[in-house]
Formats: structure tokens, C-alpha cells, sequence
């Protein structure tokens, strides 16, 4: 039995050759080495982190709009406060300056009946008293007025000096001890309420009538 030799040819044996190749190269290509996977894993991590960025950067923006819409509720809801406190001011005080105005309104009113009726009590008085024949006369309180008014005087309350009062008219009698101190005691007395004329008979030291 014979056994057959086939030989293959210089071509068959180019393409198996270059199948090889190709198949190596596919090989080595699909094998990632370590500097590939680092450059992989630091792309992953900005990926990573630029995600995480923009959602934190989305949630503080959400967080300050909410604040933003709070803060405004608020000054709105105080400034609602302001304006309702300031209205009730306002009315209290419309409301005391009328009750102030009514109560000034109504003393006056009060006064004036007051005064009236006063009034009229001293004309029915002196009615009264004409009526009667009593004469009225204040030359009591003249006369005291004008002593004490005397008696306060640095220059004449050491001197002794009398004083009467008919019908407004007062009478100084006594001994002073100069002519100042004579004319000093006419002017207190005509200075007094109600005096009409002061007569002047003080006598001075020697007993001579004063000037």
C-alpha cells in the first residue's frame, strides 16, 4: 500500500503565516496594560466626581431658592405685622384724642355752668346785701395789709408807726427816724390793694410834723 505525500505550496503556507500574525496582534490588542487601566479608573473618578459636583451644585441651589422664598414669606408676613400694628396705633390714638376732646368739651361746659351759677349767687348776695342797707367796707383788711407790708420793711419795722383806713383813705401816724424813712412808709402804703389816698402825719425825731 502506498502512501500518498501532499505538499503544500508557498502560498498556502503566506496566508497561514499572516492568519497567525493577525491573530497575535488581536491578541496583544485586546490585553489592556497597567498604564490603560489607570488612565481608565482616573477618567471613572472625574466622571464620578463632576456628577457629584453637579449634584451637590443642583441640591445648594434648590436649598437657597427655598431660603429665598422663606426669608420673603417672612418679611412679607412682618411687614403685614408693621402695618397692622400701625393701623391699631393709629386708631388708638384717633380714639383717646376724641375721648381727650369730648372730656375737654364737656369740663368746659362744666366750668362755664360753674361760673354762671357762681355769678349769679354773688349779684343775688349783693342784692341782698343793698337790699338791707350793709355797707361792705375793707378798711379792716387795708389796714393790715399795709402793717404788714410796714413790719417786713428793713428801714421800718423798728420804727412805730399806726395805721387807720376810712373809706380807702389810710392814715399814718408815729415817729420815724428820718424823711427817707417817712416817704418810704407813704409809697408802701399807696402801693397797697384797694388804698384811694395815704395821709401822712408821721413826725420825724424833733417831733415835727413830717414834710
Amino acid at each position: 500500500m502506498k502512501t500518498s505525500t501532499h505538499k503544500k505550496s508557498p502560498l498556502a503556507l503566506s496566508i497561514i503565516a499572516i492568519s497567525i500574525a493577525a491573530a497575535l496582534g488581536l491578541s496583544a490588542c485586546q490585553e489592556e496594560g497597567p498604564a490603560e487601566k489607570a488612565g481608565k479608573k482616573i477618567d471613572n473618578e472625574a466622571e464620578h466626581a463632576a456628577q457629584t459636583i453637579g449634584e451637590m451644585t443642583d441640591t445648594a441651589k434648590q436649598k437657597l431658592e427655598v431660603a429665598k422664598d422663606n426669608l420673603e414669606q417672612k418679611a412679607d408676613s412682618a411687614k403685614a405685622h408693621i402695618d397692622e400694628s400701625s393701623d391699631a396705633s393709629k386708631g388708638a390714638l384717633e380714639r383717646a384724642g376724641q375721648k381727650l376732646d369730648a372730656a375737654a368739651k364737656n369740663a368746659g361746659q362744666k366750668i362755664g355752668e360753674a361760673a354762671k351759677s357762681a355769678g349769679k349767687e354773688l349779684d343775688g348776695a349783693v342784692e341782698k346785701a343793698k337790699t338791707a342797707g350793709d355797707y361792705i367796707d375793707n378798711s379792716l383788711v387795708i389796714t393790715m395789709a399795709v402793717k404788714a407790708s410796714l413790719l417786713k420793711d428793713s428801714l421800718l419795722s423798728a420804727s412805730q408807726i399806726d395805721v387807720s383806713t376810712v373809706n380807702g383813705v389810710v392814715t399814718l401816724t408815729g415817729v420815724v427816724d428820718s424823711e427817707q424813712s417817712a416817704s418810704r412808709a407813704v409809697a408802701i402804703a399807696g402801693n397797697q390793694a384797694h388804698v384811694q389816698a395815704v395821709e401822712n402825719k408821721l413826725l420825724i425825731k424833733t417831733l415835727t410834723p413830717a414834710r
